[in-house]
């Protein structure tokens, strides 16, 4: 399934229908949180180091950061794929870009 991380808005759903459900909404969480955001868990989520580097590296560092919170914070989640989405290279240059994930549910 393909999990869009940007956009995260709403109530979190504290009573999910399904494990997939579950997972695939821990998985946003951790890929839209700044890791030190959370008093009580500063370790969740992911670095903002890429904010200031090169395009091409922001997104390999991306990547690498959403890949190593999922496999510490989430198990049963396996990233299967890294997206990152702009309408134009300015739009990816601005930081206007949109952040895919393919993911699988292993089985528990």
């Amino acid at each position: 399934m393909i999990v869009n991380v940007n956009g995260i808005t709403g109530s979190i759903n504290r009573y999910p229908g399904t494990i997939e459900e579950e997972v695939y909404q821990n998985v946003r969480i951790l890929a839209a949180t700044e890791r030190l955001s959370v008093p009580l868990d500063r370790g969740l989520g992911i670095d903002a180091d890429f904010i200031d580097a090169p395009v091409d590296r922001a997104m390999q560092m991306i990547s690498q950061q959403i890949m190593e919170a999922v496999a510490r914070s989430e198990p049963r989640a396996e990233i299967r794929g890294v997206d990152l989405n702009a309408g134009n290279i300015q739009q990816l240059i601005d930081g206007n870009y949109t952040v895919s994930l393919i993911v699988r549910v292993k089985d528990v």
